[in-house]
């Protein structure tokens, strides 16, 4: 990812990861049960003995886990040039359901479906093509997303707008690339709001406005973007596009603390520590640094200050870190 727009990869990670926002996104429906207790298990090829179904329809197969029935009833579409059930076949070949797993042949299908005029499948093709970084797919990435796009695709939006930041598959553009995030966080998509709210703090192919990216770090904290949360928390600690106030700011760090960010994990522990905004606990204040630095974050302060503490609340403090977060509760029992 470009560097250039000074976004840290902390925030933006890989373009990779960012193709996998939502998982496939495909013509059925991606709430599909397993297969049944009282169906066969799916056959190693599309052409096994067909389940106990009636149906001719592919996608009602799947979504009842009968994948065997699916890819032949699919098979049979396919041949008539039915470009949807050539995207089903390109999922039950990527997800290895009814069929033995194969993204190459899960690839062609995809394409096969978009060139007959499946949008979503051109996203889907596009998308495996950018994890798998191989430079003659590449050439084809954009253009599958500008098929997926065309047809309203807010995660090829997504894709497409990372693809013109980072500038080397397609010409640099930050103006079109503001436009398409612009879309996806109207969408109501929790990772283009958070991606916006950056370029709008960064000024990348948008006026520098943060009362904007600060109401869209909002936006996307408030739907469980953990990185959104931190960005957020700083933002109304900081007062930065908003009124500050150091209460709130502390409450959204502590939320994503408990979701695991080893950033508010340390500022937590940093405000038990001092007593600032948060209650002073050295108890709390150790167990969250020590949270913080089993994911590589070191702070020396808190160092310092936990070496002044005794031996059995340090104790306690390592062994409460151990035990497992919950994201909605608080999982560190109250101090006297």
């Amino acid at each position: 990812m470009s560097r250039s727009l000074r976004l840290p990869a902390r925030i933006l990670g890989s373009l990779a990861a960012l193709m996998m926002l939502a998982g496939p996104a495909l013509a059925v429906d991606p709430e599909t049960p397993e297969t049944p207790a009282d169906a066969p298990e799916a056959a190693p090829a599309p052409f096994a003995a067909p389940e106990t179904t009636t149906s001719t329809d592919p996608f009602e197969a799947y979504r009842f886990g009968f994948y065997v029935t699916a890819m032949n009833r699919a098979l049979e579409r396919a041949e008539q040039g039915d470009a949807a059930a050539m995207a089903l076949i390109g999922r039950l070949f990527l997800e290895g359901r009814g069929v033995t797993l194969n993204r190459t042949r899960a690839m062609e299908w995809f394409a096969l479906a978009a060139d007959a005029g499946d949008p979503r499948a051109a996203f889907e093709w596009a998308r495996l093509a950018l994890e798998d970084d191989n430079a003659e797919n590449d050439r084809d990435a954009v253009p599958r997303l500008e098929q997926a796009v065309a047809d309203g695709n807010a995660r090829a939006e997504i894709a497409l707008a990372f693809v013109l930041i980072e500038g080397q598959l397609a010409p640099r553009d930050l103006t079109r690339a503001a436009e398409l995030m612009t879309r996806a966080s109207d969408a109501g998509i929790a990772e283009a709001q958070y991606a916006l709210a950056l370029m709008y703090r960064e000024g990348a192919g948008l006026v520098p406005n943060d009362v904007e990216a600060t109401r869209l770090l909002g936006l996307a904290a408030e739907q469980g973007h953990v990185e959104a949360q931190v960005e957020y928390a700083f933002a109304i600690f900081q007062g930065r596009g908003v009124a500050r106030n150091e209460a709130v700011g502390a409450a959204w760090f502590e939320r994503a603390a408990h979701s695991g960010n080893a950033i508010a994990q340390n500022r937590v522990a940093r405000m038990h520590a001092t007593g600032t905004v948060l209650a002073f606990d050295p108890l709390l204040a150790a167990t969250w640094h020590f949270r913080a630095v089993e994911q590589g974050l070191q702070d020396a302060r808190l160092d310092t200050f936990i070496a002044g503490l005794p031996e059995e609340v340090v104790a306690e403090a390592r062994t409460r870190a151990r035990a497992p977060l919950d994201a909605d509760t608080d999982p560190l029992p109250p101090t006297e």
